[in-house]
C-alpha cells in the first residue's frame, strides 16, 4: 500500500498543516483546496493499493446533503454542527467499513466528498480514528481506479431533520 511512502505521507502531511496557518479560515481554505486540486495526483497516490486503486468510502447522497446544511463558519474555519450522539455514530459508522476493508482488503480507505464538506468531516472524524483521511471529489481524476469499500447511510447515523429546521 502507497501510505508507507515517507515522502507522499509527508506532502499529506504539509497539506493539512497548510489550513492552521494564522489568518481567516475562508482565506486559508480557497487556496488550500486549489493547491490540493492541484497536486491532486500525488495526494491520493499516497492511499492507492498495490494495485494501483483508490479505496474509498462514500456518504449517501442524503447524509452528505445533511451534513453540508449542518456546516457552520468559525474563525478556525467552518465546522459540523452535530450533538455527540451523532458524532459517535458517523465516526463508528466510517470506522467499521475501515476496519473491514482493512481485514478483507488489506486496504486503508479513504472517505470521499464534496470539497465543501472534506476539511470539517476530516476534523470530525479524526477524533474518532486517527486513521481517517478525506480527499474531495475534485481531487480526483476521471482516470482513477477506484474501489467502493462502503458507503455510509443517513439511516446508520439516525440525525435529526427537525433540528435543522430551528
Amino acid at each position: 500500500m502507497g501510505i508507507g511512502t515517507d515522502g507522499a505521507v509527508r506532502g499529506v502531511e504539509i497539506m493539512e498543516d497548510l489550513q492552521h496557518l494564522p489568518g481567516k479560515a475562508e482565506e486559508v481554505d480557497t487556496p488550500t483546496q486549489r493547491l490540493r486540486e492541484r497536486f491532486a495526483r500525488d495526494l491520493v497516490r499516497v492511499f492507492w493499493n498495490d494495485s494501483d486503486e483508490l479505496s474509498v468510502i462514500v456518504l449517501e447522497d442524503s447524509l452528505e446533503e445533511q451534513l453540508v446544511t449542518r456546516l457552520r463558519p468559525s474563525d478556525a474555519g467552518d465546522y459540523l454542527r452535530m450533538d455527540a450522539a451523532e458524532a459517535r455514530l458517523l465516526g463508528s459508522a466510517v470506522t467499521l467499513h475501515i476496519e473491514r476493508s482493512l481485514r478483507e482488503e488489506d486496504a486503508l480507505p479513504v472517505v470521499v466528498c464534496v470539497a465543501v464538506l472534506r476539511r470539517p468531516l476530516f476534523r470530525l472524524l479524526q477524533r474518532y480514528d486517527r486513521r481517517v483521511y478525506t480527499l474531495s471529489f475534485t481531487e480526483l481524476s476521471p482516470e482513477q481506479r477506484v474501489s467502493i469499500a462502503g458507503q455510509v447511510l443517513l439511516s446508520a447515523i439516525r440525525m435529526d431533520y427537525e433540528q435543522d429546521r430551528s
